[in-house]
């Protein structure tokens, strides 16, 4: 299995149905389990999309992080990220020096940030798609 969370963590009104990168992702690769929160989330959603994270073979970690600089809420789902010793990637809308920091310590772990959803397709297209496919040859 590849899932696909999608954190958002800015101060901009948490709940809207319509995610343009979520419908892409749904679009692009039906076979993915997407899961989106915020950082306003009830524990029960966290709780839910850490079990996920864990329980997949391939997992992105999609964060929405505007101009954060502390690391929050986000640090129990990375946590279950760098248990994982491959098929783990992150990727960060935003601007955030401490999560960079940290992932750079972790090979492991993929990792791209952009500026715009946009400029982070390429990387999600590369990963998920890669993944679905080794997903497959193992089957």
């Amino acid at each position: 299995m590849t899932a696909f969370v999608y954190l958002n963590l800015t101060e901009e009104a948490p709940f809207t149905y319509q995610k343009p990168l979520l419908t892409w992702v749904k679009n692009q690769f039906p076979e993915v389990v997407t899961f989106d929160l915020d950082a306003a989330s009830d524990p029960m959603l966290q709780s839910h999309a850490q079990r996920l994270l864990q329980e997949s073979r391939f997992c992105l970690l999609f964060l929405k992080t505007g101009q954060k600089r502390t690391l929050g809420s986000e640090m129990k789902l990375l946590d279950v990220l760098f248990r994982k010793q491959t098929g783990a990637a992150v990727a960060n809308w935003g601007q955030h020096p401490a999560l960079q920091t940290v992932l750079q310590a972790r090979p492991s772990i993929e990792f791209a940030q952009g500026a715009t959803p946009e400029d982070l397709y390429p990387f999600l297209a590369s990963f998920l798609g890669n993944s679905l496919k080794t997903n497959d040859v193992q089957m």
